[in-house]
């Protein structure tokens, strides 16, 4: 073979090795992304199995409180974070960490009950006055507390608040007309030819809230939901050490135990979902529903205890919250039938809040109105179970609605009646 003959074959043999070495290399890049997706894949199916686990751990601690009581509180077993941990501990997760917490629905105003269902064409008054006073409250609490928010006068308070409540109510009602509005609710309501002009335009529902986000979707909201520009650093401090809000609500604002101090209760970081629920529909008649629009005062935060009654009232709605405060500071309230202790430094009584009448020996239990105390309810069927699922990193957030069902006297189970991941 001539030298030309051998330098031509060399040159063909690095040639074929070059791209032999191209397509291996291609070959490995491509299994190796093969492998990351099926560990993305394999991780995955992990989190969404534990995340989901925790609401059917929340649904067995549920039927077990179900099974010993008839009344729901944040001294239950459910509301126990402690026991609820210990119960984590003991599942046999080789990797990732589960976190699962529970939170009364019934602790919340019910947004549907503003419209009388199952006709769904009038308001009902009642539930209009409970937004008038929780919107109210929310105006003052942010621009007496919050620095950003400019003071109002009177009129543009009580225009803000009849057009979001009233927009709410044509959200509701069951037609496009003024069937329900009148000339009094037509003028601050929306129907959908408002909501056609917007970018982008949608349609009015003309029936219950379908899912949370949608109370935003309605006119006026924006009124209530501007947040300040800038939050002063705020620290929870927690079993598991401080976390900073400061850059947004937190994650787990939704139920949680009243932390402000002030005359309202509100939260700085919390919105109107985060005290209003759309869920708590019952059977009226054959494929037919209402809400009774009822709130376990035994979980209620501060700002809905206010709102459920007039402003003659509020005392009792204070001494409720306090009363209840007193019993959740060590969860150790006094045997059924025991002696109620002296007034303490709260000036709330010791009182059992498991009974189901605790509430009647309150200050001005008398002098509410038939209709105020037929809002009150101390037991709860829904609940809404959080459970953060961590493995190598990633995060998967479950979110149950579940709704228990018997008692005490019963048989408990208990039913998820929807679940989300995000």
């Amino acid at each position: 073979m001539t030298g030309n003959n051998r330098g031509i074959a060399m040159i063909l043999t690095l040639s074929v090795i070059s791209v032999l070495l191209i397509l291996a290399l291609a070959l490995s890049q491509r299994a190796g992304r093969m492998a990351e997706t099926v560990i993305w894949n394999r991780d995955s199916a992990i989190l969404s199995n534990m995340a989901e686990s925790g609401a059917h751990i929340a649904m067995a601690l549920l039927i077990e409180d179900g099974m010993e009581g008839d009344t729901d509180t944040r001294c239950d077993i459910w509301a126990d974070e402690t026991r609820v941990e210990a119960i984590l501990q003991t599942l046999p997760f080789q990797k990732g960490e589960l976190a699962v917490r529970i939170f009364d629905e019934s602790a919340r105003i019910q947004a549907n009950a503003l419209v009388n269902f199952p006709k769904g064409r009038s308001p009902s008054q009642v539930q209009m006055n409970i937004w008038k006073r929780f919107l109210s409250s929310q105006i003052d609490y942010r621009e007496s507390s919050l620095d950003s928010f400019e003071k109002s006068d009177d009129f543009k308070k009580k225009d803000a608040i009849l057009t979001f409540a009233h927009s709410m109510i044509d959200w509701l009602d069951s037609g496009d007309d003024d069937a329900v509005s009148g000339t009094a609710i037509s003028a601050y309501g929306a129907e959908s030819e408002f909501y056609r002009d917007l970018d982008p335009p949608y349609e009015c529902r003309n029936g219950p809230f379908a899912f949370d986000e949608e109370l935003t979707k309605v006119r006026g909201y924006d009124f209530f939901s501007v947040p300040p520009p800038e939050r002063n650093p705020r620290k929870i401090t927690g079993e598991k050490g401080e976390k900073d809000t400061t850059n947004g609500p937190d994650e787990n604002a939704f139920g949680d135990p009243d932390e402000a101090e002030d005359e309202w209760g509100f939260d700085e970081n919390a919105h109107i979902p985060d005290y209003v629920t759309i869920r708590g529909a019952t059977p009226a008649g054959r494929s037919k529903f209402k809400y009774d629009g009822k709130i376990n005062i035994n979980t209620a935060r501060l700002p809905v205890l206010l709102a459920m009654f007039l402003p003659e009232n509020r005392e009792f709605a204070q001494w409720i919250h306090s009363a209840r405060e007193k019993a959740e500071e060590n969860c150790q309230t006094r045997p059924p039938g025991g002696e109620t202790g002296e007034e303490g430094v709260s000036g709330a009584p010791d009182v059992d809040i498991r009974e189901r009448d605790w509430h009647h020996s309150g200050p001005g239990w008398e002098s509410l109105s038939a209709a105020e105390k037929k809002l009150i309810k101390t037991s709860s069927d829904l609940f809404r179970v959080e459970s953060v699922a961590t493995l190598r990193g990633r995060t998967l957030t479950a979110e149950a609605i579940v709704k228990r069902e018997g008692g005490k006297k019963k048989k408990t189970s208990c039913k998820i009646l929807n679940l989300s991941f995000k």
